[in-house]
């Protein structure tokens, strides 16, 4: 998978690049964690080039839905076309087939809502679920989105990134959905690195007032963290002691799936 939230970095070599292709792609990779919104003003001064050269730039990618305006603001945002590209990829690569039957187990054994999801820009993306078998159950939308700072999958994509990654994603506004959500820079920071520790999440109405989720990271060959497998369900459902008994099923099911990517502990 190609969603790592990485940092904008400079291609190693120019050879054979066009330019006005290569400051164009460059501009797309403007739109980051960090910056998630920018105006015409900053991305010339980001690019080092001239405001009308970038405004056709964005008027062009605009037109084939890869960037989008904000009616207030008047700056940028990426858009829907983005996700399109994103889902094709995803169709290419191997994580959602190999994922497919540890969802359908952990489902089958929790009797809960499994996912998968991975990092897409400053949140979680679902890519795949099992939904519970019972009536009440905690709806995860295939392609839907949710905050990073305040859901278990979002808590352990994140636990995984690089220092400086982290440190810039903690100084953007964290936004409170419940009275439990972290919304302390300091105070999440502590449970990242708690997350990584431990090897899992288990968070309890921090998103959702009434809901629990537990997640695990998967890793890709080299190490890097591509997703996180989770279960999902009611907080009156999850308790504590459920909780626990349910742990070492996801997070044997995230080391199953890694080993299966050719990662090697």
């Amino acid at each position: 998978m190609e969603f790592k939230l990485t940092l904008p970095s400079e291609p190693k070599s120019r050879t054979g690049l066009m330019t006005s292709l290569n400051n164009a792609l460059k501009l797309l990779k403007q739109f980051t964690l960090v910056t998630p919104v920018l105006g015409v003003s900053e991305l010339a001064a980001r690019l080092d080039l001239n405001k009308a050269t970038v405004f056709n730039m964005l008027k062009t990618f605009e037109a084939h839905g890869l960037v989008v305006q904000e009616p207030k603001s008047k700056k940028y945002m990426l858009g829907p076309a983005i996700i399109e590209l994103a889902g094709t990829k995803l169709a290419q690569d191997d994580l959602p087939q190999v994922s497919r039957r540890y969802l359908a187990q952990l489902s089958s054994e929790t009797r809960e809502t499994a996912h998968l999801a991975t990092l897409y820009e400053s949140e979680v993306l679902y890519l795949d679920k099992v939904d519970s078998p019972q009536p009440v159950r905690v709806a995860a939308r295939i392609g839907g989105r949710v905050p990073l700072h305040c859901t278990a999958n979002g808590k352990v994509l994140l636990a995984y990134q690089a220092d400086d990654v982290i440190d810039r994603f903690l100084q953007t506004p964290l936004t409170r959905y419940t009275t439990a959500t972290i919304v302390d820079p300091v105070a999440l920071r502590a449970e990242l690195i708690q997350i990584r520790g431990a090897g899992f999440c288990a968070e309890r109405g921090q998103y959702s007032p009434d809901t629990c989720g537990i997640a695990a990271a998967i890793f890709r060959f080299d190490g890097d963290v591509s997703a996180a497998i989770a279960i999902s369900g009611p907080s009156h459902r999850l308790t504590e002691d459920q909780v626990s008994a349910f742990v070492p099923l996801i997070v044997s099911a995230a080391g199953a799936i890694s080993s299966q990517l050719g990662y090697k502990t």
